[in-house]
């Protein structure tokens, strides 16, 4: 099979930093299949580039390389990094972009990229993504042993991030991310629903939203509604609308859920 390389970045549609990427992993790595996951990350969003690199990376064969690049601080005191499992590889920033993505992988091998026969040289400082995350990603991808991309490290920054918590009667959770449509993915989870004690509601902005639904033909159009989503969480939504408007909601916004049995 030809190898895979998924590539997240915050660098946009409008500039020429992407090709760059891409031209360098095709001078490494010609045979590659590159998958664009996104280029609009907002700009520095650490937590936005991880979700959608979290988001995604399981529906890809193993052994694929997932290559991440939102680095505010490209160029600081932040160590570019590459992570072998027995799942896959990922590729970019020491700022936690990676670390969502890798909770439950197995066999992980943590390598700090300071072999410069295996970049882009000179390296730019204010451009990582081309010089030294996408050769990596390259020689990955070609079979080239993660050893000798640079130095084994024991450890890697973990991202911050806001947790579920389950409370006598409910769950409190937030807002992760808005998607494109205005949809609000939150941080619980279809498996902390599924062990709930009977039925939920769920309510935002002191508006309840009411019982879960199965998707949007279940509700009248220019209504909210609750639901499972696509990746595995619990989704809020305006059917023919936007939920982000609706509620005024952004990233953080709290949602409740109650058990109805409780």
């Amino acid at each position: 099979m030809r190898p895979i390389i998924t590539i997240t970045t915050d660098f946009g549609l409008e500039d020429h930093y992407v090709a760059a990427m891409k031209g360098v992993i095709l001078r490494i790595a010609p045979e590659s299949t590159l998958v664009d996951i996104t280029h609009l990350v907002p700009p520095g969003d650490i937590r936005s580039g991880a979700y959608s690199l979290d988001a995604v990376w399981q529906d890809f064969p193993a052994g694929t390389v997932h290559l991440a690049v939102v680095d505010p601080g490209v160029g600081g005191a932040r160590a570019p990094l590459a992570v072998s499992t027995d799942q896959g590889f990922f590729v970019g920033p020491d700022n936690g972009i990676l670390s969502p993505a890798l909770v439950g992988t197995t066999g992980r091998k943590i390598v700090r990229l300071m072999n410069q026969s295996r970049q882009n040289c000179p390296v730019s400082p204010t451009f990582h993504g081309r010089d030294i995350f996408a050769p990596a990603a390259a020689w990955l991808a070609i079979g080239t042993p993660i050893e000798e991309l640079g130095d084994v490290v024991d450890s890697m920054v973990e991202l911050e991030m806001q947790l579920p918590v389950v409370v006598s009667g409910g769950i409190h959770g937030s807002v992760i991310h808005v998607d494109r449509f205005g949809n609000l993915i939150t941080n619980i989870s279809a498996q902390m629903i599924k062990e709930a004690p009977g039925q939920i509601e769920v309510s935002m902005a002191g508006q309840s939203i009411g019982s879960l639904r199965r998707n949007y033909s279940d509700t009248e159009p220019g209504q909210p509604l609750a639901y499972i989503g696509s990746s595995n969480r619990l989704e809020i939504s305006v059917r023919d609308g936007s939920a982000e408007k609706h509620f005024a909601a952004g990233l953080d916004t709290p949602v409740m859920t109650v058990f109805k049995n409780s």
